[in-house]
């Protein structure tokens, strides 16, 4: 039997917390996808990067990993 990953991406945080939390109910590993160059996590530079995630996903375009 295939054992659960719970893969997440948090620029604030919530989704990690959030990710965690499914990760110890269900007994499942978990790992984070971490960019190259972080995005800013200053919660009062919201709207430049939801202006940036919007250009992202209308371009397609997908951020390099930290390997």
């Amino acid at each position: 039997m295939a054992k659960e990953l719970v893969v997440y991406f948090s620029v604030y945080g919530t989704a990690k917390i959030v990710a965690g939390e499914i990760a110890k109910q269900t007994g499942a590993d978990i790992a984070e996808i971490e960019p190259v160059v972080p995005y800013d996590s200053n919660r009062d530079h919201y709207n430049a990067l939801a202006r940036l995630a919007k250009k992202e996903h209308d371009e397609d375009q997908r951020p390099k990993e930290r390997t």
